[in-house]
């Protein structure tokens, strides 16, 4: 059975949220050269020219969640 990847399938890889497996097999697919590669390729530049940002909650949503999560 040949499975289809699409673009969805490049931005998990390219973000690291997919299973091992399936890391293989788009690995395996990149191999092969073609459209898909230049799509990756376009991805993985546009990634790298996006801001690196980090998200931390403040103290106070990190006090509300913790008490929320008393009461259930």
């Amino acid at each position: 059975m040949q499975n289809s990847y699409t673009s969805n399938s490049l931005i998990s890889y390219l973000f690291q949220d997919c299973p091992i497996l399936t890391r293989f097999e788009v690995e395996h697919w990149l191999e092969e050269g073609g459209v898909q590669l230049q799509e990756y390729e376009i991805y993985k530049e546009t990634l790298s020219k996006m801001p690196k940002v980090n998200f931390q909650p403040t103290e106070t949503s990190i006090s509300y969640i913790l008490e929320l999560s008393k009461s259930v």
